[in-house]
């Protein structure tokens, strides 16, 4: 066993898979000017066990890039979990598994932070990622797509919104490089606690900093799975896009809540909207929350834009690496100039356009509902178009939302 291990000044320190780390009593440090880093890469670390209550040191970032499965966490104010950067390609995640189901499992400190923010997809010409966009030398650059499409600059077309909307697990893409760099797309998240969670501090998946003269980094993937207890604290869960330097914004990234049985006692916020770019905002992003009483499936979709106008939307389904998700119980909340576009025939449970300046664009597709709400009217049955519905546009023609009456059965072939 080791009797002490100090890592400092961005030094950084692994236990590869098949490797043994033994501290015992050893304290794990570090200081200097920089933190040092300790990597949680699949090997055995004795203090980071099923038995563990393990509280993150204040001076050093613990990142985890593999599955890690632990009694408890505790994240202290100055204290950061992250996983290391990815670059061109998707090699690592943060995915945590907390045991104790007793009191609370995970416990983020005021000043603490699971921070991933920069930790996805690189820019570039174009920017990597299934949502990676374009640019040129001379200064035009898209942003990134995840939970939406990024920010345009013309003639460069906006990278493409992936991924599920119940159970996101990406990283975000990168925006594309202009004149100088696009920003990087945020990093992934995914924790699975058996017990309460506390967030007085924040969960961070946002894009990378603004490049210069480049597109803006998508935000990533924020996946809190809640084995029926509950969540509370006034902190911050983020996913957001980032700005775009004299180009398009970053796209929001996709953010999840589920199997909680309480969240009534959280007072944060909970975001995934666009940066700004040269006038172009990219779309917001999607948060899924999903109680133990709602069931598998059966939460509520919140798509909101901040009000940051654009031309870009949140595809249904994604245009591309779309996962089958099953939304037949699930409700849609599109609200502060939000825009949907439906890519093929579909079938939810609810559908509330909020505001006047949320849109919905049907592409000639159908969408099928149990209850339509736009603003404060509600359509409890009937076909509607355009035509009825001012919120509602079809670029192709012939799209539709059929309302279900009570009784109503409908036939989608």
């Amino acid at each position: 066993a080791l009797t002490a291990l100090k890592i400092t000044n961005r030094g950084r320190f692994g236990v590869e898979p098949g490797k043994t780390l033994t501290l015992g009593a050893a304290i794990l440090s570090g200081g200097g000017t920089n933190r040092g880093e300790f990597v949680c890469r699949g090997g055995t670390v004795d203090f980071l066990s099923t038995n563990s209550d393990y509280t993150v040191p204040t001076n050093i970032n613990l990142a985890v890039d593999t599955n890690l499965t632990i009694k408890s966490l505790t994240i202290p104010s100055n204290a950061v979990l992250t996983h290391s950067e990815n670059y061109w390609f998707e090699l690592h995640r943060a995915d945590l598994t907390l045991l104790k189901s007793s009191g609370t499992a995970l416990d983020v400190q005021t000043g603490g932070r699971i921070d991933v923010n920069g930790h996805g997809y690189l820019s570039g010409r174009p920017g990597s990622g299934p949502g990676g966009a374009n640019g040129t030398g001379g200064g035009d650059a898209a942003g990134g797509g995840h939970g939406g499409q990024g920010g345009p600059s013309a003639p460069q077309v906006p990278g493409r919104d992936y991924d599920s909307l119940l159970a996101p697990v990406r990283i975000g893409s990168g925006g594309g490089d202009g004149m100088g760099s696009g920003a990087k797309g945020g990093g992934a998240v995914k924790i699975t606690s058996y017990g309460a969670v506390v967030v007085n501090g924040s969960i961070t998946a946002n894009g990378g900093p603004q490049g210069t003269h480049g597109g803006g980094g998508a935000g990533g993937a924020i996946w809190l799975s809640v084995r029926n207890a509950a969540i509370s604290g006034a902190g911050a869960l983020q996913a957001n896009g980032t700005t775009g330097g004299g180009a398009g914004g970053g796209a929001g990234g996709r953010i999840a809540i589920t199997g909680y049985s309480d969240m009534s006692a959280y007072s944060g916020s909970i975001q995934a909207v666009s940066g700004p770019g040269y006038g172009t905002y990219g779309a917001g992003g999607t948060i899924y929350q999903e109680s133990a009483a709602s069931g598998a499936g059966g939460g509520t979709v919140t798509i909101d834009f901040s009000n940051r106008t654009t031309t870009v939307y949140v595809n249904l389904p994604p245009l591309t690496n779309a996962v089958p998700d099953v939304l037949k119980s699930v409700k849609f909340i599109l609200s502060n100039g939000a825009r949907m576009a439906v890519g093929a025939d579909d079938w939810i449970s609810t559908l509330t356009l909020s505001h006047s300046n949320t849109w919905l664009e049907l592409g000639g597709r159908t969408l099928i509902t149990r209850r339509l709400t736009v603003v404060d009217k509600i359509y409890r049955g009937g076909v509607l178009t355009p035509a009825e519905i001012s919120q509602f546009t079809d670029s192709v023609g012939g799209g539709k939302v059929v309302v279900l009456s009570s009784g109503t059965v409908f036939m989608m072939r």
